[in-house]
């Protein structure tokens, strides 16, 4: 199937959600977080950030909706498709947004996933950068050849050390940049997954990223 610019950008981040999937959340307390008035608050993992009013902000149920898309991505393996059937309901996507509505006529669309997995039955994740390892192999298994920087870096944002990796995906006529910022919250891992298509989108995604802070 033939895809426009704005399809293709918009199935990546399908995508990088999808395969991030792969625990269960289970928890009363658990809390979504909430979107108000520019701001962004999670009392579970205690941050709050600020967003530009002016993208679009996806619900729950968009952002379930584009995992359940992103299947789409994946290469014809049937063990990799019965696993993230099974983790579908095993991770929580806290926020999203898109500088763009999903589906406008643009090049590309910059957007932001905050997302929330269950590690307690994996205990070897004992930071972001033992998540990331196992992350980036799922990754180059898919049909979007990935390229990946060797290095992880990191950055301390509200009362967390984040784990940085840094992708890119060479499109026919757009280079893109992922982004995957992890770290290690009790018994969950907490992901920032940004996407580029140049400074000036990073450099936009990135003050939202900046204003995380303890609440």
């Amino acid at each position: 199937m033939n895809c426009s610019p704005g399809e293709t950008a918009d199935k990546i981040i399908e995508n990088a959600v999808d395969k991030i999937e792969t625990q269960q959340v289970k928890n009363s307390s658990f809390d979504y977080g909430n979107s108000k008035s520019g701001i962004y608050t999670n009392t579970y993992f205690d941050f709050k950030l600020e967003f530009d009013t002016s993208w679009s902000i996806q619900s729950h149920q968009q952002m379930n909706a584009l995992s359940e898309k992103g299947k789409q991505l994946l290469d014809d393996n049937s063990f990799l498709k019965k696993e993230i059937e099974a983790a579908e309901i095993n991770s929580a996507h806290l926020f999203g947004m898109f500088k763009h509505e999903v589906g406008s006529a643009v090049q590309f669309n910059p957007s932001m996933v905050i997302m929330a997995e269950n590690t307690k039955h994996a205990p070897g994740i004992k930071n972001g950068k033992d998540y990331l390892f196992h992350l980036k192999n799922n990754l180059k298994q898919t049909n979007l050849n990935y390229t990946f920087e060797e290095e992880y870096s990191s950055k301390q944002l509200a009362n967390y050390n984040f784990d940085i990796l840094k992708g890119k995906i060479d499109l026919i006529s757009y280079k893109v940049t992922q982004e995957y910022l992890t770290t290690v919250a009790g018994n969950f891992t907490l992901s920032i997954i940004i996407s580029y298509g140049n400074e000036e989108e990073k450099s936009e995604l990135y003050r939202v990223i900046e204003s995380m802070q303890a609440i």
